[in-house]
């Protein structure tokens, strides 16, 4: 994340470590040894991972106290953790897949091609936070952005982050959450929350897309508090069910549903049977413009 808090589309706060710095080399090289230095401390403890994703939800660049595009100054920063990542697969013989990480698809055409043609190109998976509550696209507009994604840009695609809500409902001594809307093919319950996983999932795949990982499963009540009240924002959108002791909810059976893996991955830019067809999203039309705002409130 490079913060000491939420990094989102809505803020990506510098840390206090790195407050101070102001030339961007300065802060770049700081980047790049406190990333190196991460990895090579994982990689002691037997725990070098397998992606390492340089930032969070980066729509507006990173480690800056107001968001937005500042592209000369965030391709160097970005650039230095790619360098630190690629520096420590030179050491070992062998290292992560290196991440860049958008929220909502519909931001994704015109960010890769702004990051490119600012020089950050050394990377190897796009990866995508989608919500249904803050997208405009559905799940087969999703699966042609994927593919659209993969033949433009050469990269793999990954959801990194989504979520669905099993109910509306919250504990009444918690905050309130976060997510309150669905989908109306698979309305708010425990079966519409598995469905929409594994209908996602198979969309990836059928696209050629690595996968879905999803945000936060875990993040149950307890008495624990944070800036906006007790307890958790996201309890009806965990894989537990707070209702029966959070006993586990079906959703988390998407992980071993027996996807089907097609022959072929489909060729060109888009195809009706792998999801409807988009707004070209060049810069200049109407996709092109919005997407630079969408993303859900940080």
């Amino acid at each position: 994340h490079y913060s000491d808090d939420w990094a989102d589309p809505g803020q990506q706060r510098i840390p206090e470590a790195w407050q101070d710095i102001e030339d961007t080399a300065v802060l770049a090289q700081a980047v790049h040894d406190y990333t190196r230095t991460t990895l090579l401390t994982l990689n002691e403890a037997g725990l070098l991972p397998d992606f390492v994703q340089v930032g969070n939800e980066t729509n507006g660049g990173l480690l800056k106290d107001v968001v937005g595009l500042d592209w000369p100054r965030d391709a160097q920063l970005f650039n230095a953790g790619i360098q630190a990542v690629r520096d420590v697969t030179a050491e070992l013989g062998t290292g992560p897949k290196i991440l860049l990480h958008v929220a909502q698809p519909e931001n994704t055409g015109w960010w890769f091609r702004e990051a490119a043609a600012n020089g950050v190109t050394d990377f190897d998976v796009i990866g995508i936070s989608y919500y249904p509550q803050w997208s405009r696209f559905s799940i087969s507009q999703l699966g042609g952005q994927i593919t659209y994604l993969r033949h433009t840009f050469g990269k793999d695609v990954m959801i990194v982050e989504t979520a669905y809500p099993w109910t509306l409902e919250a504990l009444p001594e918690t905050a309130a959450n976060i997510l309150n809307q669905g989908v109306s093919q698979y309305g708010i319950s425990p079966e519409g929350q598995k469905a929409f996983l594994v209908d996602l999932t198979q969309t990836v795949i059928n696209n050629g897309g690595l996968g879905v990982i999803y945000w936060e499963p875990a993040w149950v009540s307890t008495s624990c508090e944070t800036r906006w009240g007790q307890g958790s924002h996201w309890e009806n959108a965990t894989f537990f069910d707070f209702h029966n002791d959070n006993e586990l909810l079906p959703a988390a059976d998407f992980l071993d549903t027996p996807y089907t893996r097609p022959p072929r991955f489909p060729e060109g830019t888009r195809h009706e049977s792998y999801g409807a067809a988009l707004l070209s999203d060049a810069a200049g039309d109407s996709q092109g413009d919005a997407a630079h705002n969408i993303g859900p409130p940080g």
